[in-house]
């Protein structure tokens, strides 16, 4: 979690499966994003999964959301699939990304 002056700029949600570390959310307050948060947040939890034992990091993002496709990309992230309408709610495919860490 990231934290300014006693609010909540940014978490992160990730678990690990086996030799996998995967990142369920990784959210920033619209108004504090492009200041290095979402990525402070992604090495966070990268660091977690190291400590862990994980090779490799996977997670989903919205075929639309480009930003966030910009992002995992510009951190080591590749395309590796799709998950058609897996987001219930607007039937949107995913995108699965992985990035390895050995």
């Amino acid at each position: 979690m990231a934290e300014s002056a006693g609010r909540i700029d940014g978490f992160g949600l990730s678990w690990v499966v086996t030799d996998e570390l995967h990142i369920m959310k990784l959210a920033v307050d619209e108004g504090r994003r492009r200041q290095g948060i979402a990525g402070r947040l992604l090495d966070d939890s990268i660091a977690a999964g190291r400590m862990r034992g994980t090779n490799y990091v996977l997670l989903e993002v919205r075929d639309t959301n480009e930003e966030a496709i910009r992002f995992y990309e510009a951190h080591g992230f590749r395309h590796i699939g799709i998950r058609p309408g897996y987001y219930a709610e607007t039937r949107e495919d995913a995108i699965l990304m992985r990035k390895d860490l050995a």
